[in-house]
């Protein structure tokens, strides 16, 4: 048992000792003479509304149009009853009417949005460069600076890869009552009252049918609107995007 008690007394001292630990600003210089390990290569994918790939991948031009071989529209998440909740809106500042549709200028009113409807995507980026580098440039007042920079680079041999890109349609809603935002809380901002989730498709007669769900026999109707944009393609970049911090003011542009 005595033994025992130094090891206790030494676990005892071990968490007692306290530690502290500071972030410091780094100079340009001190930057530049940092030396690190080489850059890093990234791959990202992403994806909205859409499910996976149900057959075998295929990056070929032919293929972006395989149901099977590129992503589709999930409908398992994007119910054909509930497609209202598959949206994207945007709503700009001082963009509202009164109830006789008349512009306000301001929020008080019944705000507008520019709701993209059965929206969905992917976007896949196999190789993303990044790496530490040093920019030179022209100071303003003359002389030359050096500044540490973050490089993103591309490969015009890997391209992006744009698949099923878009939405059903555009529309231009406007919520029901006036001012909504006035009130906060969650459960207020998802009601039908607002603009962006006005659950609004063609009937049968029109013979707009959903093109999202490919099951026609269902007659899904497609969400009102007058603009519609689906794109499939492959990206090819060259070239490379440097961030440099503006401290100093000495670029042009800062």
């Amino acid at each position: 048992m005595k033994g025992f008690r130094p090891l206790f007394a030494l676990y005892l001292s071990l968490i007692a000792t306290s530690g502290f630990a500071e972030l410091n600003d780094l100079s340009d210089l001190e930057l530049q003479s940092t030396v690190g390990q080489a850059g890093a290569d990234l791959s990202l994918a992403l994806s909205l509304n859409q499910g996976p790939v149900m057959g075998t991948v295929n990056n070929s031009i032919l293929a972006m149009y395989d149901p099977a071989r590129t992503p589709q529209f999930d409908t398992s998440l994007c119910l054909k009853d509930a497609l209202e909740y598959c949206r994207l809106a945007i709503a700009l500042n001082n963009r509202s009417v009164d109830t006789s549709g008349n512009p306000l200028g301001t929020n008080v009113g019944k705000k507008q949005w520019i709701t993209f409807k059965g929206i969905q995507g992917t976007v896949n980026i196999p190789k993303l460069g990044i790496d530490g580098v040093d920019v030179t440039y022209t100071k303003v007042g003359g002389g030359t600076v050096n500044k540490p920079a973050l490089q993103f680079s591309f490969d015009p041999k890997v391209p992006i890869q744009v698949r099923n890109l878009g939405f059903q349609s555009l529309a231009i809603e406007t919520d029901t009552d006036l001012n909504s935002d006035a009130t906060p809380t969650p459960a207020a901002s998802n009601t039908l009252t607002r603009g962006y989730l006005k659950k609004v498709q063609y009937g049968d007669a029109s013979g707009a049918f959903d093109a999202n769900n490919p099951n026609y026999s269902e007659k899904v109707g497609r969400e009102q609107g007058f603009l519609g944009v689906n794109m499939n393609a492959n990206l090819s970049l060259t070239g490379s995007i440097k961030m440099f911090s503006c401290a100093g003011g000495t670029h042009a542009r800062c």
